[in-house]
């Protein structure tokens, strides 16, 4: 994969990937859901607040666990180099995997892009 930034030569990055199976996503999104509306029980009784916070725990909830649910491969870990400053990347920016894609050099704070190699035989651009 190649780790691109503006105004910088793009530099080779290894991705590593987690395929996550329907069982895997399933229990993730229950989770998600279950801990946000545990959540919302006890915001019952802070007066005022409960107005704002049960909605927004209940349906936080549930747009987390379809969130979780849809996420069939997850970014691992991305190692290379920062285009810009060098230095040596090892993120493990996790969420949903998918080109292009960005994420954030620690020493320099620029927004990286991932994006995959071209037309190489026998590898799938994304």
């Amino acid at each position: 994969m190649r780790v691109e930034i503006f105004g910088a030569q793009a530099t080779q990055g290894v991705a590593t990937v987690l395929s996550r199976s329907l069982g895997s996503r399933v229990r993730r999104a229950a989770l998600a859901l279950g801990a946000t509306w545990l959540l919302a029980f006890p915001a019952i009784f802070l007066p005022v607040l409960h107005f704002v916070l049960v909605p927004g725990l209940i349906i936080g909830g549930m747009v987390l666990g379809a969130v979780r649910l849809r996420e069939d491969r997850t970014l691992a870990r991305l190692r290379g180099t920062c285009p810009r400053c060098r230095m040596a990347l090892d993120l493990t920016p996790g969420g949903r995997f998918r080109l292009p894609r960005s994420a954030q050099c620690l020493r320099c704070k620029n927004q990286l892009k991932l994006a995959a190699f071209a037309g190489r035989a026998g590898h799938p651009a994304t």
